[in-house]
């Protein structure tokens, strides 16, 4: 079991690698990839890591900023500044406009009420800057959550996750961040080129490995079961 883990993780780690070098495979490594150098990065929910390590891979000249409800420190890289607290409360301890972008990966589902979310966003994002929300869509509430394979515990099926709270279509998720103040120049399902074409492979392997994250990946991927936005903090949103 060990082995087939340190498998896993050396396979993660060579294809963020690959991220590098062609960005455009994936919505959210578009999106890193296109800032600017040395950008100040704010990841808000950071859970155990993973997307700052995808993150860092591509972009190594970017300081990463973290936050998150519950202690996180050990899970990140030293470099990566962490803060904990409960983003839906105002005063985070941030100055005005301190963040060139902004993510917020699987975050808003967990959310039943946005609290001071959105003004705090709109205070500590520069103007222009950017913000990259990602949520599972409604495809999520419909498709099977294979049981059969239930290590390690991932979430398929949206109420396999008992602290998903919220449902977002792709226009609730526009209405969210334009009702907010921002602009929303891109809205759509997000699917790794990569992991879409391999998905026949990780299902595969799901099974022979008795793997629900490669099921999970497999799935998503292919049938296009998470959503995302991309937005600006524009003071001419009307």
């Amino acid at each position: 079991m060990k082995v087939r883990f340190l498998r896993i993780t050396r396979m993660r780690r060579f294809v963020r690698r690959l991220y590098r070098f062609m960005p455009w495979i994936d919505p959210q490594i578009r999106f890193i990839s296109l800032l600017p150098p040395n950008a100040k990065v704010l990841d808000i929910g950071c859970h155990k890591g993973h997307t700052i390590r995808k993150f860092r891979e591509v972009r190594p000249d970017l300081k990463f900023f973290t936050v998150d409800i519950l202690d996180r420190a050990s899970y990140l890289p030293q470099d990566v500044d962490f803060q904990r607290f409960d983003c839906t409360e105002r005063n985070w301890p941030f100055e005005n406009e301190t963040f060139d972008a902004i993510t917020a990966v699987h975050l808003l589902e967990h959310l039943r009420h946005d609290g001071e979310l959105f003004n705090q966003l709109k205070r500590v994002l520069k103007h222009g800057g950017t913000c990259y929300a990602e949520v599972p869509g409604l495809r999520r509430c419909f498709v099977p959550s294979f049981r059969f394979i239930s290590e390690p515990p991932m979430p398929i099926n949206f109420f396999d996750d008992p602290t998903h709270v919220t449902i977002y279509s792709m226009e609730r998720l526009f209405r969210k961040f334009h009702d907010a103040g921002f602009r929303v120049y891109k809205v759509g399902i997000r699917r790794n080129g990569l992991m879409t074409l391999l998905s026949p492979l990780l299902v595969g392997a799901s099974i022979l490995l008795w793997r629900r994250d490669l099921l999970s990946w497999g799935v998503q991927n292919l049938l296009g079961l998470n959503i995302y936005s991309i937005s600006n903090k524009d003071e001419d949103v009307s």
